[in-house]
């Protein structure tokens, strides 16, 4: 016993087939040492099958362990990230049953140290491209933005993991953790859910989350996200966020209408020269196109400046004509 020091003599006894030896139950792993006297009298050295009847497995902190280890490699490689990004809102309004789908086309950016931004190019209405010139500036259709997320994975008192069985991503076999909020968290927006964590590679594959204690007029805010794997110039793999899926259900003067998500990016350029990055960054903020910025406080528009700069627009506007 590794914990206490002490050493036992388990007694052994014939079974058919070998010999069966009796091992205490400890919730931490024992060491067994197996001796047999090679010098006895006709004593046969013959190949021995072992059999182990039950096998412990990784606790929910080891897996977490084990994943922020993978992360963290990852993160330290990256520097700076170019995508493509297609958004499609399906608005339905629960009274009438009636609906109108919105799709935006967008160049994606961050780097380290930065928030991520939007450059919108190219508009859709019901599948039918826009001919405006100028694409309004949609209100923005955001639930409380959450700053504790339990996609960091940190084993803090905010959120409680729980290993919550075995499945498959894709053909991939995962563990399962589900999480919560506790009750130093209780009282905030946060999430709860379950994350996809690869057995082997111990990658996030999947995660579900539905966010809590919510004010009118969000009523509720559901996402599912997926990751895949993209290989880098440097010939790592890195897996990164492929598609989003969400739902949210909103009520506005009375009427309830229903907001569907979903985000798909492609095109991705993983760690471009930092010239090419700033270059490209820098038309975007010299065009004409509406540009976002995620901040601390969410989603926010980029106006744009006579010198070709953007600035954050604090004043969101809730209607647009």
């Amino acid at each position: 016993d590794p914990v206490t020091g002490r050493r036992a003599r388990t007694a052994s006894s014939r079974v058919e087939g070998g010999t069966a030896i009796r091992v205490p139950y400890r919730p931490y792993p024992l060491a067994v040492s197996f001796r047999r006297p090679a010098s006895a009298p006709g004593f046969v050295v013959a190949p021995e099958e072992l059999e182990v009847a039950s096998r412990r497995g990784l606790t929910a902190e080891e897996i977490i362990a084990r994943y922020q280890e993978v992360q963290k490699e990852q993160d330290d490689r990256f520097e700076r990230l170019m995508a493509r990004g297609r958004v499609v809102f399906h608005y339905r309004l629960s009274q009438a049953g009636a609906g109108i789908d919105v799709a935006i086309e967008s160049n994606y950016f961050w780097e380290r140290g930065g928030e991520l931004e939007w450059e919108q190019t190219d508009y859709y209405i019901n599948g039918n491209r826009a001919p405006w010139k100028n694409f309004p500036k949609l209100p923005l259709i955001q639930p409380e933005k959450v700053m504790t997320l339990p996609l960091d994975l940190t084993l803090d008192k905010t959120y409680a993991y729980t290993l919550d069985g075995e499945d498959k991503v894709d053909g991939r076999p995962a563990y399962v953790l589900a999480f919560n909020p506790t009750e130093a968290g209780s009282g905030r927006s946060l999430y709860r859910g379950r994350i996809w964590i690869d057995k082997e590679d111990f990658v996030r594959l999947r995660v579900s989350l539905v966010q809590n204690n919510l004010e009118p007029p969000v009523l509720s805010n559901e996402e599912t996200d997926r990751f895949a794997p993209v290989v880098g110039p440097d010939g790592e793999t890195y897996w990164l966020l492929e598609k989003v899926r969400g739902q949210q259900l909103w009520t506005v003067t009375g009427r309830s209408f229903v907001v569907e998500r979903e985000l798909t990016f492609t095109e991705f350029r993983i760690n471009p020269a930092k010239e090419v990055f700033e270059s490209r960054r820098a038309d975007a903020y010299a065009s004409k196109n509406q540009m976002l910025r995620d901040t601390q406080e969410g989603f926010r528009y980029l106006d744009r400046q006579e010198d070709g700069t953007r600035t954050v627009k604090e004043k969101i506007d809730s209607s647009q004509l």
